[in-house]
């Protein structure tokens, strides 16, 4: 797994802040329940799969950062009030409401209000659809078509040859 650094800003350069303790809350383990690698991953996950990760930035009485605990990302709403960003965490019959300065708020693509998100599954189950569409269509004389003149394209532009675009080969196939 790659690690994660934390680096302090100095004159004109970055020196690696080890001694932070940040640093071993990044590099090691965010919290007593989870490495800092599972927690990258899930985050990871969340965003590709949900659209969005959050986490919650556990600070002690002093205001320096303990603890990141992720957040399951159904269970989040986030609204705007007076002004301010709220994150609303319902778990259960609890619920727990968060500034923006209590989260690490990461989208995978925020929609025109800046506060909504587009989900990645729903803007691309359509694309999917019609490449599964389009390979279930063809019959089987056509794949063989479709695969020898992708194989002919990819061995032409390798060497060099072909007088035509590559991608006329894989039209005609189609056809």
């Amino acid at each position: 797994t790659l690690p994660i650094d934390l680096y302090r800003r100095g004159d004109g350069d970055h020196k690696l802040a080890g001694k932070d303790p940040l640093h071993a809350i990044l590099h090691d383990d965010v919290n007593e329940e989870m490495s800092s690698f599972a927690w990258r991953k899930l985050s990871m996950q969340n965003v590709l799969l949900n659209g969005r990760a959050y986490s919650f930035i556990e600070r002690n009485v002093a205001g320096r950062i303990i603890n990141l605990w992720s957040l399951h990302p159904a269970k989040v709403t986030i609204t705007k009030r007076e002004g301010r960003t709220r994150y609303v965490y319902r778990e259960g019959q609890r619920e727990r409401i968060f500034a923006a300065s209590e989260i690490i708020d990461v989208p995978w693509m925020l929609r025109s209000d800046g506060l909504n998100h587009y989900d990645p599954i729903d803007r691309l189950k359509n694309t999917i659809g019609l490449a599964i569409g389009r390979a279930t269509v063809l019959n089987a004389e056509q794949r063989v078509k479709l695969n020898v003149s992708v194989i002919d394209a990819l061995v032409a532009f390798r060497a060099g040859q072909g007088s035509r675009p590559h991608w006329m080969n894989l039209a005609d196939a189609m056809n």
